[in-house]
């Protein structure tokens, strides 16, 4: 079974799985074995060191012998994500850092000011008026508004464009 999001419809995508939630994976199995920060610490900083060189088998292999078995499952079900060295050389980010802090920053600097209350219904929107603003997008969001909901624009004007 093809676990990737819309592999279909996105046939030359390459999925990456992010390196800070493999290390996760890789510290709790380390501190479960060791019991210990230091020991785990030292652990886990090797088994990192060598999934980034691309050496997935001799860290399975150690996680083996710590019987991590549900870690050993998370990376061989996800092997193919997992080929860092080649990313890397093809310039791919291995993180999402960066998106993560663009949410954090773009949207949350919009719907986090003191005092807003959202509900679902009322962001969905909202987040896609903001993206038409923030990539100068905003005439085509009018015009899709105009298609879908011509009772609501025939009230809106540059104002809206105000509230993202």
């Amino acid at each position: 079974m093809d676990r990737t999001p819309d592999a279909g419809a996105y046939p030359d995508t390459t999925c990456i799985l992010d390196i800070y939630h493999v290390c996760e994976h890789l510290y709790e199995a380390c501190f479960e074995h060791y019991r210990e920060e230091g020991p785990a610490r030292r652990k886990f900083k090797v088994l990192k060191d060598q999934l980034l060189a691309g050496q997935l088998k001799a860290v399975v292999n150690c996680l083996r012998q710590f019987s991590a078995t549900q870690t050993v499952n998370y990376l061989l079900n996800n092997e193919d994500r997992l080929d860092y060295p080649r990313f890397k050389a093809e310039g791919l980010p291995t993180s999402s850092a960066r998106i993560e802090s663009a949410c954090k920053n773009v949207i949350g600097a919009r719907f986090k000011k003191g005092g807003m209350r959202w509900s679902f219904n009322r962001v969905k929107p909202m987040l896609a008026l903001r993206y038409g603003v923030k990539n100068d997008g905003l005439a085509s969001y009018y015009e899709g508004l105009r298609k879908t909901k011509p009772q609501v624009t025939a009230t809106l004007g540059p104002p809206l464009a105000m509230a993202a």
